[in-house]
């Protein structure tokens, strides 16, 4: 078993040599995401928007300075029938016009000095900054973790497709010989009958997997924006590795304190409570001081020549609303309600956290077992067919038997490759989940994918000779821990690993 399992896999990396020569990494694919997908750039610009929000409210806080400059030219008329305001020796009305030039220059410097509203104003921004940072982070860890899976999405869509090509060959074959055997009289038209049908079959699950195929390159190239022809595959041989600690508990008290959207919830929930402090603020005094200096000029032209008036002045302003029409109690009823919102969404964010890091948790504990019964049940299949084939040349078994360890051979190593898959997605999740997610993950599962120099048949570039990644029977163990650290840091910067320990064990831990 162990030997048809090595040539199973052999046969596997023939298909894959071809292709890595020229195909990109994980990492490689994640670099583009960064600079491409339009989700993460729409959430930096969001954080660099919020992030005015403070200055914005500071400014309302800070001295206020205006410099004014006006020029008018007047000539008003004045009509009168006092006859008391015309000449002496006249009695006609009085008519007079008055010509002025009046130049005006004025300094405003403007204080407040009590604003209760602006200053919760600004402690509910810095609130909000914090919750976009936290939701920038979160975006981060996002990419990192719709990159992985579009990245493996094509990986299993291509072994998907490979299989079932594999799987319509041999369908054909078993079809061709049926037709030779019922031509000398040893099978039945039963028996290339259902050969024939499991063959159609087979060519309807080629179509879709090819469909498939192309669907999930899309989907890649909708993250970072290139069409990539070829992937690195997945290992054959994949470290099988645990959480640590080996408490789920443990785990989700992690995650309810760094998962990043927990983190910006909790934010926006203190922002909309100060809010409601700074809407009912609205009933009270503010209280501002103003600093000034005039210079007016007045040219008259009537003969009593010019006029000036400069100086600075001060004044204290203090202002009570004493009624509003309503609208402080009205915003202040609406700040409650945008809490209560603020507060529920923290909740649904917390049940959300919890379930998702305890589902990654027993999916890396159940991803490690899957894997290990699929890759059995794929050489027991394998044994299992080979059986029915030499059955069927001496007569104890039908061709009916044959194709259905046929097709039972291909479904398991379907499900092998799943395993795999869900396994490397189980540990990606659990990290985003607990709010460590870091590049550094993606490097370390990047080294679980072949590249040129380290496939199976890969040329060495000094000795000539081909490689081997099969060569080793021990598989050194890891444990792979989690750090509790400050929600200040940043995930991209920020390393989640602890200190490598080597144990005597099959069994890897992460």
């Amino acid at each position: 078993m162990k030997k048809q399992w090595l040539i199973s896999s052999a046969v596997c990396g023939i298909f894959m040599v071809a292709q890595v020569a020229s195909a990109a990494s994980l990492m490689q694919v994640y670099k583009q995401a960064v600079k491409s997908d339009p989700t993460f750039k729409a959430a930096y610009a969001t954080e660099m928007s919020v992030a005015e929000a403070v200055p914005s409210s500071l400014a309302s806080l800070l001295p206020q300075i205006g410099f004014t400059s006006s020029a008018r030219w007047l000539k008003p008329t004045t009509d009168s029938n006092n006859y008391a305001l015309s000449s002496a020796h006249t009695n006609a009305p009085f008519h007079a016009t008055l010509r002025q030039r009046v130049t005006d220059v004025n300094l405003n410097v403007t204080q407040k000095i009590f604003d209760f509203n602006n200053w919760l104003q600004l402690a509910s921004a810095s609130a909000s900054v914090k919750a976009a940072k936290a939701t920038y982070n979160a975006a981060a860890q996002d990419l990192m973790q719709r990159t992985s899976q579009a990245y493996f999405n094509v990986l299993q869509a291509r072994d998907m497709l490979r299989f079932t090509i594999a799987e319509k060959k041999a369908l054909y074959q078993e079809y061709r010989q049926a037709k030779e055997q019922l031509s000398v009289g040893v099978a039945t038209i039963t028996d290339v009958d259902n050969a024939k049908a499991a063959y159609d079959g087979a060519i309807a699950d080629y179509i879709t997997a090819k469909n498939d195929l192309a669907n999930e390159h899309e989907n890649l190239r909708s993250i970072t924006g290139v069409l990539y022809s070829s992937l690195n595959p997945l290992k054959q041989t994949i470290p099988l590795v645990v959480p640590a600690p080996i408490n789920i508990n443990k785990w989700v008290s992690v995650g309810v304190q760094q998962n990043w959207n927990f983190v910006s919830s909790k934010y926006n929930t203190l922002a909309a409570k100060r809010d409601i402090l700074a809407a009912r603020g609205g009933h009270l005094p503010t209280v501002s001081a103003q600093a000034r200096y005039d210079n007016v000029l007045t040219r008259t032209y009537d003969g009593k020549g010019r006029t000036r008036v400069k100086g600075p002045s001060a004044e204290i302003d203090v202002s009570l609303p004493i009624f509003s029409g309503g609208a402080v109690t009205s915003a202040t009823r609406k700040a409650i309600a945008d809490y209560e919102l603020a507060s529920s969404q923290e909740e649904v964010t917390y049940r959300q956290v919890v379930n998702a890091t305890r589902q990654a948790y027993l999916g890396v504990m159940s991803g490690i077992g899957s894997v290990k019964a699929q890759r059995q049940a794929v050489i027991s299949n394998q044994s299992a067919l080979n059986g029915n084939k030499e059955g069927y040349k001496i007569g104890t078994s039908t061709m009916v038997d044959v194709l259905l360890a046929q097709k039972a051979l291909y479904k398991t190593q379907r499900d092998y490759a799943e395993a795999r898959y869900s396994y490397v997605m189980a540990i990606i999740a659990l990290k985003q989940s607990a709010g460590t997610l870091s590049a550094d993950d993606l490097v370390r599962i990047n080294s679980w994918l072949y590249s040129p120099s380290s496939h199976p048949r890969a040329v060495h570039k000094k000795t000539g000779k081909r490689t081997s990644a099969h060569n080793k029977s021990k598989i050194k163990s890891k444990k792979m821990t989690v750090k509790k650290t400050s929600v200040k840091k940043k995930p991209l910067t920020k390393s989640s690993t602890a200190k490598v320990k080597k144990k005597k064990s099959t069994t890897r831990y992460i």
